[in-house]
């Protein structure tokens, strides 16, 4: 693919994702029922009666949305589900993959600090329902050329929506992991990434993989510049502060279940370290959770802690000056 239509792949799926984060939506949570559409937007179903899956879980008590509070989506989204559904079916595990923290069985009871992430989760989002952070947005969780049909190198649509579900946009806003390259493109200068010295001389497959990365990290850089350009509303929400904190708390309350729990109490203790920070704390002026010293030393003993006393994260947006010059 040519540079100029790797330039338009990216900026279609730019503009893509501009009109869905513009679309108003008044409250949060899973798809809407039929009867929540305008009866001039309502499509005639064959059936009304069709279902699949769920049998044990329709048993739970559950919100699944919509969510009408900003301070109830995060929870209400990511954790209390699993609560109830570990509360009501789960039974201890031995053995778990990929993990040396257990010897033995051991109930969910004794470790689970998802109690601990939905007390702090109501005070993450600023206070003020008009804050571009608590926008209601949909996005999709996976762009990829996959579920991207392409129409002469051109991205007609996106598809694949079936697990999107209307959340705050602070909890959503970055870049697609297919804009993620590493290394990525120069953040500084605000350049692609350029040939190495010594190109010319190297074998085809040494020039292979340099022309991947390259090819890569050009993606990468023009998403970076392209939504800098166009998208305001994601810019603007990438530049909360707070923004990677939110997402790594909620990705990090689901490893749980595979036997990490360093990494979710890493990221709660150093919010409790800058709590004068959290945009919701008027609320609650002291934090709402505590860890003794004896948590706070087992967690600094532990193999993937990295030796740090708290879970060390930048206290700033993703935007650099030159992306906000040119958004400007």
């Amino acid at each position: 693919m040519s540079e100029p239509n790797r330039q338009a792949f990216v900026d279609d799926i730019v503009a893509i994702e501009k009109r869905i984060f513009d679309l108003p939506f008044a409250s949060m949570g899973s798809l809407y029922f039929k009867r929540d559409l305008p009866t001039d937007l309502q499509g005639q179903s064959r059936t009304t009666e069709f279902g699949m899956g769920g049998e044990r879980r329709a048993a739970l008590d559950l919100d699944i949305g919509r969510c009408m509070e900003r301070s109830d989506t995060i929870p209400a989204c990511y954790s209390w589900k699993e609560l109830q559904w570990t509360d009501n079916f789960g039974k201890p595990v031995e053995c778990f993959p990929y993990s040396l923290e257990f010897l033995g069985a051991a109930c969910h009871h004794d470790y689970l600090a998802l109690r601990k992430y939905m007390a702090v989760a109501p005070y993450l989002l600023p206070k003020d329902p008009g804050n571009v952070s608590n926008r209601p947005a949909l996005r999709h969780p996976g762009i990829s050329p996959c579920v991207s049909y392409i129409d002469t190198f051109r991205t007609t649509s996106i598809i694949d929506w079936q697990h999107a579900v209307i959340v705050p946009l602070s909890p959503i806003a970055g870049h697609p992991k297919m804009f993620q390259h590493s290394p990525p493109a120069s953040l500084e200068n605000l350049e692609p990434g350029t040939q190495p010295l010594g190109y010319a001389e190297m074998d085809p497959q040494e020039k292979a993989g340099i022309d991947y990365h390259l090819q890569m990290g050009y993606l990468s850089y023009r998403y970076r510049v392209s939504n800098s350009a166009v998208n305001k509303l994601h810019l603007e929400a990438l530049r909360d502060p707070l923004v990677f904190l939110r997402q790594q708390l909620v990705e990090y309350s689901g490893r749980q279940w595979w036997g990490d729990l360093t990494t979710l109490r890493g990221v709660l203790m150093y919010l409790n370290d800058i709590w004068d920070e959290v945009p919701g704390r008027d609320a609650s002026p002291e934090s709402p959770i505590r860890f003794s010293e004896e948590e706070v030393q087992d967690y600094e003993k532990k193999p993937n802690s990295g030796g740090q006393p708290r879970a060390q994260l930048p206290m700033t947006g993703v935007m650099s000056s030159r992306f906000q010059k040119i958004a400007g």
